[in-house]
């Protein structure tokens, strides 16, 4: 329990951090200046690391932050409602936590393929919300911009979330406490 504490701080730490340095990331201008999103893959690390109760903080943390980090106004009405990415995060949370069995069990290529879908998942969401907001004036446009906007940090996430994983254990083994050290390598 202790260590399950443990690890949900850090992570709202870290989810805290990733989120200003995803912020400063420049667009990759050859993936049609997409985006990189950290902050759904440490939301999939703790919903298959954590017991379900220390999931729903990070997800109501991570999910809040992302909104009104986001949050954009059309008129008198915000494009994506405060809140609607918590919902999606407690949804890709729940999926995680029946996952979560074989993680620990050294699964850990789930924690890369849930990071790239989630990721790419959410923007793909977002676009479709955007869409209908803004279905009055033109409708849903879809070319290759949107599909790199979409896609890529589903992409980018799939390939660093195994490094994610390795530093979150290389940090577990050597700088928790002894009695709150994890006992096995993915558990």
């Amino acid at each position: 329990m202790k260590r399950d504490a443990l690890s949900c701080l850090g992570l709202c730490g870290v989810m805290f951090l990733l989120l200003i340095v995803q912020e400063f990331i420049p667009p990759l201008a050859g993936m049609g200046l997409a985006r990189v999103l950290l902050v759904p893959m440490v939301v999939c690390y703790a919903a298959l690391s954590l017991p379900f109760a220390f999931m729903l903080i990070v997800v109501f943390f991570s999910g809040l932050s992302m909104d009104f980090l986001n949050l954009q106004w059309v008129g008198d009405k915000p494009e994506i409602v405060p809140g609607a990415t918590v919902f999606y995060f407690f949804a890709v949370g729940a999926i995680c936590q029946g996952l979560r069995v074989l993680f620990l069990r050294g699964y850990w290529w789930l924690f890369s393929l849930m990071s790239g879908l989630s990721t790419s998942l959410l923007l793909a969401l977002q676009f479709m919300f955007i869409s209908y907001r803004r279905f009055d004036t033109g409708g849903i446009e879809w070319n290759s911009l949107v599909f790199w906007r979409i896609f890529a940090p589903g992409l980018i996430a799939f390939l660093l979330a195994p490094f994610f994983h390795l530093l979150v254990h290389f940090v577990g083994r050597n700088l928790l406490p002894t009695e709150t050290r994890p006992s096995r390598v993915y558990g």
